[in-house]
């Protein structure tokens, strides 16, 4: 139903059996629409180090350099990375205490 409202479903031509689909159908909020799909493009690509922050690392201790990475890492990619380590039915001991 979002995506609806965005102008983010594809546009469709039925006639009885016969099913065309099309583009977007671009309704809705052009501005929410446009950040909706950057913002979509930017956590698909993975963060590049540039020179400038190349430059920044030179000298730094290694577990700064490492947490950097983690967190400019953390942002992109899937979801699933960020999890690592933890497990999804892990209870804190204070839900474990309520129960």
């Amino acid at each position: 139903m979002f995506m609806g409202f965005c102008g983010l479903v594809p546009s469709e031509h039925s006639s009885g059996e016969r099913t065309q689909r099309g583009g977007i159908t671009h309704a809705g909020n052009t501005h929410l629409r446009t950040q909706l799909v950057e913002s979509a493009w930017a956590y698909k690509a993975r963060p590049a180090t540039g020179a400038t922050l190349t430059k920044r690392h030179v000298g730094l201790d290694p577990a700064v350099i490492a947490r950097d990475r983690a967190a400019t890492g953390g942002l992109s990619g899937s979801p699933c990375r960020a999890l690592r380590g933890h497990s999804a039915t892990a209870r804190s001991p204070i839900r474990q205490r309520d129960r």
